[in-house]
């Protein structure tokens, strides 16, 4: 809980509890603790934001306060306290109700927390930047508009020039949120409205670093936010990387505008409904399951052979966005010459890519038809589409849950086809939603999403070393021995060397 939260809601229990003695027997304090209570409440909503979860809070220390009002108006220095007339029933049942009002304010609190990104770690601060763009070489035929052609919405995380002024953007508008929310079919529209209370590290104000040693290029495939790795991108930024998340019609819960506006997910699309479908499949299901129970490459890379040709239309689809990534690499490019916003500070011959669960799938197979990719990561997803045929021929890191049956390596197969440097990583405690800010968002969403029981901030400094230490190598030719043994500074980590 935020620091005017805090205190608010200790002063409303205090307050409250006092009701449950006669008013000539409470404590003189006892008289002012009510208008302290609403003070720090209203405080808190001025600067530290209103949320629905302190509802309770809000609502009990405004009755305590006015029920407690005439007595505070006319408590005298140096005077005992007046007897009146005692409705016990009353006192009792409004201090219990009151209580159970707070509990249940710190119970969601405590479920849906307004959490704190862990701040980046490395030297340059970070800027970042919206962009809309549209592929004129590539009809959409999934739109229902006619002549439509497919529009990808990107958020660029930047190191920034220093010494700048200005205001990080939320972790979410509160119309993203609400974009969010309605994704996830949650109750009302207002249910995470909270994460525009969140600060991250990054502002649209910061203007790119100037540099003479060119800043490497990470693509980013979310299979869902497309912030929902800001805490890795960020970090990433600081240490001197330009982090591009790309977002994919039809499946992201919302994609941003130029300007940083939200385009909500389009929950009737038959399309994405048609994937869900197929993916939820008693066969693609049972492949998947099969997959994770061996540990044989051989029985694996038949495995994800018959993964792609039961789910056709998300084999298609991963092909659509590795096509996305190769259009953002395109229009790198022009932004790189001396008049874009990168002004040459890029160096496009250093390209990663990486992605999580679908879009890590897609990370593999933009790494096997675009040779402008040099490295790529792909956060516990499977592996599908043209890998089955065409072995990696880049460094690439696998990094891994922990399977609930504690079989195999999910992309073992793939790990073992490799032509190239490639690495496998399990996390010992983590889930497949552990993967991003989401081991961060409290206990009522990563529980109800199945999150692992890794804490959360470990997991986030786990992703970032690993994800730092193969990138710095593969992209930067710097040497880290983190990658090639298990480290006692990170005990839940298996590595897998190749």
């Amino acid at each position: 809980m935020r620091f005017l939260e805090t205190f608010g809601l200790m002063a409303a229990v205090i307050s409250t509890a006092l009701v449950f003695l006669k008013v000539e027997y409470r404590p003189r304090w006892g008289h002012i603790i009510p208008a302290i209570a609403l003070m720090l409440c209203a405080c808190s909503v001025m600067i530290e934001g209103y949320r629905w979860q302190m509802e309770g809070a809000y609502i009990v220390s405004v009755l305590v306060f006015v029920f407690s009002a005439k007595r505070l108006k006319n408590l005298k220095p140096d005077e005992p306290v007046a007897p009146v007339k005692d409705r016990k029933w009353l006192r009792m049942s409004g201090g219990i109700a009151g209580l159970i009002a707070l509990a249940y304010t710190g119970l969601m609190c405590f479920l849906f927390p307004v959490f704190e990104l862990p701040a980046p770690t490395g030297e340059y601060p970070i800027g970042t930047a919206y962009y809309s763009l549209t592929d004129s070489t590539r009809v959409d035929s999934l739109s229902d508009l006619p002549d439509a052609h497919r529009e990808i919405s990107l958020q660029v995380w930047y190191p920034a020039a220093p010494e700048q002024t200005g205001t990080p953007v939320p972790y979410m508008s509160e119309e993203a949120a609400a974009a969010f929310g309605a994704y996830l079919r949650l109750p009302g529209d207002d249910m995470l409205s909270y994460f525009s209370l969140v600060s991250t590290y990054s502002s649209t104000e910061f203007p790119l670093r100037p540099t003479d040693t060119a800043y490497r290029v990470i693509l980013f495939s979310p299979s869902g936010l497309m912030n929902g790795t800001t805490a890795l991108s960020e970090d990433l930024a600081s240490h001197g990387y330009v982090v591009i998340a790309v977002g994919h019609p039809y499946w992201n819960p919302f994609v941003y505008d130029s300007t940083g506006g939200v385009v909500p997910f389009d929950a009737m699309n038959e399309h994405y409904a048609a994937m869900r479908r197929e993916l939820g499949s008693g066969e693609v299901e049972s492949i998947k399951d099969r997959i994770l129970q061996t540990d044989d490459p051989a029985e694996q890379n038949e495995l994800v052979r018959q993964l792609t040709d039961a789910q056709p239309l998300n084999t298609a689809d991963i092909k659509r966005w590795a096509d996305d990534i190769s259009f953002v690499i395109d229009w790198l490019r022009p932004m790189n010459s001396p008049t874009g916003f990168f002004a040459g500070n890029l160096s496009l011959d250093h390209i990663g890519v990486m992605g999580f669960s679908k879009g890590g799938c897609a990370a593999g197979q933009v790494c096997v038809q675009d040779n402008r990719v040099k490295a790529g990561i792909n956060f516990d997803g499977f592996m599908y589409g043209d890998v089955v045929d065409s072995p990696l021929t880049v460094p690439f890191l696998f990094m891994h849950s922990t399977p609930a049956n504690d079989g195999g390596w999910i992309s073992g197969g793939t790990f073992a086809n490799a032509d190239s440097t490639a690495r496998q990583i399990r996390i010992n405690g983590a889930a497949h939603t552990s993967f991003g800010d989401a081991c961060l968002w409290g206990p009522g969403l990563t529980g109800a999403m199945n999150g692992g029981s890794i804490d959360g901030d470990r997991m986030i400094e786990i992703t970032r070393a690993y994800t730092r230490a193969f990138l710095d190598r593969h992209l930067k030719r710097l040497a880290d021995s983190l990658l090639d043994d298990p480290s006692d500074g990170y005990p839940e980590v298996e590595v897998r060397a190749k």
